[in-house]
């Protein structure tokens, strides 16, 4: 049985997928440079805090922490992906990160991701979308989610 889930929250939208987790998704959300989502019944905590002093020209890390929703864990045998935006003035160290990628580390209850980045002077918005699945403890119920993430890395 398949159930369709809508979660709204501020600075997260997750939504069931087809076979395709990225489709008709945007990586173009306005969210705080640190923002943690206030976890809804069904909705994931998503925080990303960028790197706090970021100097123009070295690298920089922005962590990404997810949470599960409330009786949910995450699925840890879908290909989790973080895909970046490319971004003027802020160059990634790598455009995609996979579960098969050292940056990204999960089990069933968080994945945590570091976005390895190197800004040049001034304010910079990273941005990118997660695909991540979350099961039922019981893993009777599965659902994809898309997770726009976005924060804005200040460098001097």
């Amino acid at each position: 049985m398949h159930r369709n889930v809508a979660w709204l929250v501020v600075a997260v939208a997750c939504g069931r997928g087809g076979d395709d987790p990225f489709a008709g998704s945007s990586a173009g959300s306005t969210a705080a440079p640190t923002a943690a989502v206030a976890p809804a019944s069904h909705a994931p905590t998503v925080t990303v805090t960028p790197p706090a002093a970021a100097r123009a020209g070295a690298d920089a890390v922005a962590a990404i922490l997810v949470t599960p929703p409330t009786g949910y864990v995450v699925n840890r045998d879908y290909p989790t992906k973080l895909v970046l935006a490319a971004t003027p003035g802020l160059a990634l160290a790598k455009s995609a990160i996979t579960r098969d990628d050292p940056e990204l580390a999960l089990d069933d209850a968080h994945v945590a991701i570091a976005v390895h980045v190197t800004p040049t002077a001034g304010s910079h918005d990273l941005r990118g979308q997660l695909a991540v699945v979350f099961c039922t403890t019981s893993h009777d119920q599965c659902m994809p989610a898309q997770l726009p993430i976005a924060a804005t890395i200040a460098a001097r």
